[in-house]
């Protein structure tokens, strides 16, 4: 590895500095994935180069996905090192940048940040990732879109004000719009920002997803082909609603949940029936609580008590 990096720090040949840096990903993306103490000398070296002003575009896009690789599921460390490097407001903004080849593996890179502690994630919350991401959810690539909505679920389950940070950025009803009408692999990224969002611990921004048309995407995943993980968390999240509904009756003298009325009109109630039947144990207890939430008026508390949400290391996996 020092080898490497010495070419790396003293090079001025721009064929040497391709081949070195393309050979440093090549390293640190391996399958095993090497140890961080292997490659952690990089960090610094490969941040240097990102940083550098008018950076060749070849080498640019293989440090970006070095520290991709680096920071691949490794919060307690790969994760620590490029937020310690100084490089975070230079991948924000390299997720604008001109080129898609470069878009891809820095908006990666941030999202894999992004999946770490909150202190990790907000360090790329205060560098302007919010509104660079919401950026890319107008992409053209498929790609960058699924990673972007992955990146936003991360960060809405993080903490309440980071939560809040993407809903003052106006980036929710775009993701809820992507939730129902994108491709498959980008909905269901969008949908899982849409459940974290819910199970958060804050009723005002439950009921700002809710009045933000969320109910239709999270009812169209109560349905037995959706994956195990998805479908638990989903049906979490209509009884977090149905609980918040409930608040919202007593507090507005309604006459109903209103929430209640339009987890109906999203068919909702059939497929939450379909689901008592369902293989998995869980799924059917979850099920049954929510339809017996839905017949109930005058109890606040009648289903499950929800999850926490979840970040998840890998923008192919999902939030599982």
């Amino acid at each position: 590895m020092e080898p490497l990096l010495k070419v790396l720090r003293e090079s001025v040949q721009v064929s040497t500095l391709r081949t070195a840096t393309l050979t440093l990903s090549k390293l640190c993306g391996g399958r095993p994935q090497p140890l961080f103490e292997l490659v952690s000398p990089a960090v610094p070296v490969v941040a240097e180069l990102i940083r550098t002003p008018e950076q060749d575009a070849e080498v640019l896009i293989d440090a970006c996905w070095a520290l991709s690789h680096v920071t691949d599921g490794r919060a307690d460390k790969g994760i620590e090192a490029v937020v310690g490097s100084g490089v975070c407001g230079r991948l924000v903004e390299l997720m604008g940048h001109d080129s898609r080849m470069t878009q891809i593996p820095a908006v990666r890179t941030v999202g894999n940040v992004v999946a770490g502690n909150d202190v990790q994630t907000q360090a790329m919350i205060d560098f302007g990732a919010i509104p660079a991401l919401q950026a890319l959810l107008s992409s053209p690539v498929v790609g960058i879109r699924r990673q972007a909505c992955w990146t936003i679920s991360n960060i809405m389950a993080g903490s309440r004000e980071q939560r809040q940070a993407v809903i003052d950025g106006d980036v929710v009803p775009q993701v809820i719009t992507i939730a129902t009408t994108d491709t498959p692999g980008v909905k269901r990224e969008a949908v899982w920002a849409v459940i974290n969002g819910v199970l958060g611990e804050s009723q005002q921004q439950v009921e700002y997803l809710v009045a933000g048309g969320c109910v239709g995407p999270l009812c169209d995943l109560l349905v037995d082909g959706t994956e195990g993980a998805m479908l638990k968390d989903a049906l979490h999240a209509v009884l977090k609603m149905l609980r918040v509904g409930h608040q919202v009756e007593v507090r507005d003298g309604l006459p109903h949940n209103p929430y209640r009325n339009l987890i109906q009109q999203a068919d909702g109630v059939a497929s939450l029936s379909q689901l008592t039947h369902h293989a998995d144990e869980n799924i059917r207890n979850l099920s049954v609580a929510a339809m017996e939430a839905m017949m109930v008026e005058d109890e606040s508390d009648a289903g499950s008590e929800g999850t926490d949400t979840t970040k998840t290391s890998d923008g192919e996996d999902g939030n599982e």
